[in-house]
This record gives C-alpha cells, sequence and structure tokens, in this order.
C-alpha cells in the first residue's frame, strides 16, 4: 500500500490519542466517514471502532450514511420532498433519527465513551426563540454557553443529541 496523500474534499483524520466523546455527523457533501472526534471534530476510519452489526462489519452505519445523505440531498434538492426530508434530518424521532440514535447507542456500548447524534436544523422563527428551544427529547434546557466546533449550539449530554440554530435564523433569511 502506498500512501499518495490526504483528499483535498475531506476534513483532516482525529489523531486525537483519546476521545472524550464522538458524534455521528455527516451531510450531502461529506466523503469521510460518518464519525466525528467529540475533541477535534475530525473524522475517525470505522475500521478503527468495533463493528456494530453481528456481521462484523459497520454496513449497518454506512447503510445509515447513505440514507442520511439521501435526505439532506432532497432536502437540498427538491421543493416536493424537502418538509419530508427537514422532518427525518431534524425530528429525533424520525425512522432516520430512531435508527440513527440507536447506532450511537450501539457503538457507545462498544467504545465506552458517549456518542451523540447530530439533529440538523434548518427553519426556525428568530434567534431568541432558537435560543429558549428544549432538548426535543427529553424538554430539558441544552442551549451551550459556547457552540461546539462553531457548529452546535445545542447538547444534551442526557439525551446525546446535539444540534445547530436553526440555518435560515443564522443566516438571517
Amino acid at each position: 500500500m502506498k500512501r499518495l496523500g490526504t483528499d483535498p474534499e475531506s476534513r483532516e483524520p482525529c489523531r486525537c490519542w483519546k476521545r472524550p466523546f464522538l458524534i455521528l455527523f455527516t451531510t450531502f457533501i461529506n466523503a469521510e466517514p460518518p464519525l466525528r472526534c467529540g475533541a477535534c471534530f475530525g473524522s475517525v476510519a470505522l475500521y478503527r471502532v468495533p463493528s456494530t452489526n453481528e456481521a462484523g462489519n459497520h454496513q449497518d452505519i454506512l447503510w445509515w450514511q447513505d440514507t442520511y445523505q439521501a435526505m439532506d440531498w432532497l432536502f437540498i434538492g427538491t421543493g416536493p420532498g424537502e418538509r419530508f426530508a427537514h422532518d427525518q434530518l431534524s425530528r429525533f424521532d424520525s425512522e432516520l433519527s430512531t435508527d440513527g440514535r440507536e447506532l450511537a447507542r450501539t457503538l457507545e456500548k462498544k467504545v465506552r465513551v458517549p456518542v451523540y447524534y447530530y439533529l440538523s436544523k434548518h427553519f426556525g422563527r428568530s434567534n431568541q426563540a432558537e435560543r429558549r428551544c428544549k432538548c426535543p427529547s427529553c424538554g430539558k434546557a441544552w442551549l451551550r454557553n459556547e457552540p461546539l466546533h462553531r457548529i452546535f449550539e445545542f447538547q444534551r449530554q442526557r439525551c446525546r443529541l446535539l444540534s445547530n440554530v436553526a440555518f435560515d435564523v443564522r443566516l438571517g433569511v
């Protein structure tokens, strides 16, 4: 095997010796694995974590990633499917999120560090309303003092969820 260099379209891989937590995260443009280090936000190669299914591989995580990216594409690229796709990406109880949260729980048991699930949010009412939002799982406060990795304004440790202020509010649309 000969290493030619890094993929210019991908984030730097995680080089942390110890990861305090992991994040199950992807978007329609991500080419790297959907697992990120909580400390550096670098991608974590799936071969570096235990298998997550009975077949002894990570195919369930890769299928989830494919589905997530398809929903993200549907949201970005269409009018008719936009609301359905947004609900799948942003609701903690959607089929996509339920599958992703279950994968995160399975992985957490194997790696023995917390694994968070990212809920993407694109639509909001106002900056004030966004910052008053409660965790969609337990209804408790989850606004962080400072955004994590300049992306995640919301984090609920107990529920293992991360999210952001709605993109339309953030961008002032």
